[in-house]
């Protein structure tokens, strides 16, 4: 039985999953990331890598909207929650272009959207 304190628990558990992909570590590269206008930070940060691989599948169209918010300027794409919300998080130069890019992209996938620029 592996227990916490076990360095080759730990060993294995780095190996499943680097450090830098644990949830607290994303948060924080997140807020940072905020805080600085770090846009590699904020790609980074919203790459999620625990669920958004599995959960992105049951969202039709998630990887074409996800790729016209990258071509439209974003930090990063991720899904809101369990989705079937996404959320970019960009410049505020960029964040209409963002907006309207992803919505052209639901619609060329057949699905009609809500969208809107939450200024914060």
């Amino acid at each position: 039985m592996c227990r916490p304190e076990n360095a080759a628990c730990d060993a294995v558990e780095e190996q499943l999953m680097p450090s830098t992909d644990a949830p607290a570590a994303r948060r924080a590269g997140l807020v940072h990331g905020l805080a600085t206008a770090n846009a590699e930070l904020l790609a980074s940060a919203l790459g999620d890598v625990l669920h958004v691989p599995f959960r992105k599948n049951l969202i039709a169209g998630y990887d074409e909207v996800a790729s016209a918010a990258r071509a439209a300027g974003t930090f990063g794409v991720t899904l809101s929650g369990s989705g079937s919300t996404l959320m970019a998080i960009s410049p505020r130069d960029a964040a209409e272009r963002v907006r309207d890019a992803m919505q052209a992209a639901w619609l060329a996938c057949g699905i009609e959207s809500d969208a809107f620029v939450a200024g914060v």
